[in-house]
């Protein structure tokens, strides 16, 4: 073999070996860990580390507006819902951060029963993450998502796939 062929050899793996490392490094924010059991406790408090986790990983999110629709979130707050139900704006009640969303939702609000106990830590703070998530989306992305999630089971109301 040539010294040409060597060299196209040569050039050809580092292409791939970079193409492969750009490619690898651009999961990481879809990044799932399969490492530490998922949390089985509550926040700490407002500065809680896997609160970051939460509300910054698009693969928890995503399960995050999975399990809103699966609990039947999604049956009050609609968007755009009325008042303090709409989840899409910046005006909350309670705190917008993962944990003060935590909390609302396993602790319950006026007119919204605690879900602590009926939903699985793990889900409360996925759901945490997601909703936190909304009102930093435009109302068309959201709607976009909402409409993916049509077929999937929304409470006592699901009546089975699209079909």
């Amino acid at each position: 073999m040539g010294q040409r062929a060597h060299r196209g050899l040569a050039i050809s793996a580092a292409a791939t070996a970079l193409a492969a490392a750009c490619a690898l490094g651009g999961c990481e924010v879809e990044k799932r860990d399969v490492g530490p059991s998922p949390p089985l406790s509550p926040p700490t408090g407002i500065a809680d580390g896997r609160a970051a986790f939460y509300a910054s990983n698009r693969y928890e999110m995503s399960e995050g507006g999975r399990m809103f629709r699966w609990h039947g979130c999604d049956g009050c707050h609609t968007d755009p819902a009325p008042g303090y139900l709409n989840l899409g704006d910046r005006d909350w009640r309670r705190g917008g951060s993962v944990p003060e969303i935590y909390q609302v939702i396993a602790q319950g609000a006026p007119g919204m029963p605690p879900y602590d106990g009926r939903i699985a830590p793990q889900q409360i703070w996925r759901i945490s993450g997601y909703v936190a998530g909304l009102n930093r989306q435009k109302a068309a992305v959201r709607k976009r998502s909402s409409n993916a999630l049509a077929g999937e089971p929304s409470g006592s109301s699901w009546k089975g796939p699209i079909g």
